[in-house]
């Protein structure tokens, strides 16, 4: 035979067994491509000089030694949500919407400066959705206690941030989210 591999006698009773599970192994496969892929996030930008705040001594002049606080965005994770898909997971199936929710894990560094007093400071950021011409579509102000670290070190702060928008037939690809102070 040509092409055709012999098979062991101590094998073939095997045989069956090998057969069942290539099937089961390739059912495996083809069931976990099927899966709903869901459409991506919108991309996340942190740009400078809107990614870090000095706050000075109010009335004084902004010296070194009138520096309460100094702090940065370090870093901001996003995980969004389509209402579409949820609406079709829902159980009551009253339609899909055009929805997209985010929810931003923002990262914050903060040091204290020589006119720093007390354990920490409030401060606001905001979160911005623009279209790709970059019109503001959507922008909110959050408050944010930021810790202020005993002498020279560093603190960090994580807050959470949810925002939600409507996607005009649209994936999140066609938006992009600014976060600054």
């Amino acid at each position: 035979m040509i092409g055709a591999l012999a098979i062991p006698a101590f094998l073939r009773p095997l045989r069956r067994g090998f057969v069942l599970l290539a099937l089961l192994v390739g059912a495996a496969f083809v069931l976990s491509s099927c899966k709903e892929k869901l459409p991506p996030c919108p991309l996340v930008r942190v740009q400078a000089p809107l990614n870090q705040i000095t706050k000075f001594a109010p009335g004084a002049p902004m010296a070194e030694e009138n520096v309460v606080y100094a702090s940065r965005i370090r870093g901001v994770a996003i995980k969004c949500t389509y209402a579409e898909v949820k609406a079709r997971a829902n159980a009551k199936g009253q339609g899909a919407s055009d929805t997209m929710e985010v929810l931003l894990k923002i990262s914050f560094e903060t040091l204290r400066g020589a006119a720093g007093s007390g354990s920490e400071v409030q401060a606001e950021y905001f979160v911005a959705v623009t279209d790709r011409r970059k019109a503001v579509l959507n922008r909110e102000v959050f408050q944010v206690e930021l810790p202020l670290p005993a002498g020279r070190g560093v603190a960090t702060t994580e807050q959470e941030a949810w925002m939600d928008f409507e996607l005009e037939g649209r994936t999140g690809l066609a938006f992009e989210i600014y976060v600054g102070f």
